[in-house]
C-alpha cells in the first residue's frame, strides 16, 4: 500500500463531506495518509493563513519518506498568493534524491509551473482528494490511470475521440488554462520547446477559453 501526505495550498474545502469521503476511502484501502488536519484547516476563503499554506509546501523540503504521494486537498484559489515565498532551489534538489509523487490539478498547477520552471521537477496532473478521491463514487478511469502513472515507468492512456491520428513526442506539460495565462511574463512560466501541452479548464464562457488560447498562441 503507498503513503499519501496532505497539503492545501489553496482554498478552504467547503465540501469537508466529500474530503473525509476521500480520507475514509483510502484508509480503507489500506494507505496512510499523513497530515489530514490541513482539511479542517481555514482562514477567510483560503485553507488557512498565508504562513501555513506555505509552510505546506516549502516543509517538503524536509519530507523523507520513501515513495510518498503529496496530493493537495482541493483547488481554488490560493496557490498565486504563495510563489514568492516558496523554496524552488529546495525542493528541486529534495526531488533529485529519491522524490516525491507530487500531484494535483487546477489551482495546483501555479506550484507545478513554477517548479519545472525553477528546477525541470516532474509532477504528476492528476486527482485530488475532495472531488476526485472524494466523491460519492470513484471514478474508474482516474482510479485506474493514476495508480497506473505513479507506479509504472511508462503506461499508455486511450480514450475516444474525433480528432485526427498523429504522433509526436516531447515534454508533457500544461495544467488548468486561466493559472497558465496567470503566469504568463512570470518566472514561473515554463519555457518549453516543442513539447506536449495538456489543458483544462472548467466553468468558463467559451469567449473566455477563446481569449485565453489566443493569449496563450
Amino acid at each position: 500500500m503507498s503513503r499519501f501526505h496532505l497539503i492545501a495550498p489553496s482554498g478552504y474545502c467547503i465540501n469537508q463531506q466529500a474530503a473525509l469521503r476521500g480520507l475514509a476511502r483510502l484508509t480503507e484501502a489500506g494507505h496512510q495518509v499523513d497530515n489530514s488536519a490541513v482539511i479542517a484547516r481555514r482562514c477567510q476563503r483560503f485553507a488557512g493563513t498565508e504562513a501555513e499554506r506555505l509552510a505546506d509546501v516549502n516543509s517538503l523540503v524536509n519530507l523523507h519518506t520513501p515513495d510518498t504521494i503529496v496530493m493537495a486537498v482541493r483547488g481554488g484559489y490560493g496557490a498565486s498568493r504563495l510563489l514568492e515565498g516558496i523554496d524552488w532551489q529546495g525542493l528541486a534538489a529534495r526531488q533529485q534524491q529519491n522524490p516525491l509523487l507530487l500531484c494535483g490539478h487546477s489551482d495546483f498547477t501555479a506550484i507545478q509551473c513554477g517548479l519545472l520552471a525553477q528546477g525541470n521537477v516532474i509532477t504528476f496532473s492528476g486527482p485530488m482528494l475532495a472531488a476526485n478521491f472524494g466523491a460519492a463514487e470513484m471514478n474508474a478511469f482516474t482510479e485506474h490511470h493514476f495508480w497506473q502513472a505513479l507506479r509504472h515507468p511508462q503506461f499508455t492512456l486511450e480514450w475516444q475521440s474525433n480528432g485526427p491520428a498523429c504522433a509526436t513526442e516531447g515534454t508533457l506539460w500544461g495544467g488548468n488554462l486561466a493559472m497558465i495565462i496567470s503566469l504568463m511574463g512570470t518566472p514561473w512560466m515554463p519555457a518549453i520547446e516543442n513539447g506536449v501541452l495538456v489543458l483544462e479548464d472548467i466553468n468558463e464562457h467559451p469567449f473566455r477559453i477563446e481569449r485565453m488560447l489566443l493569449q496563450l498562441y
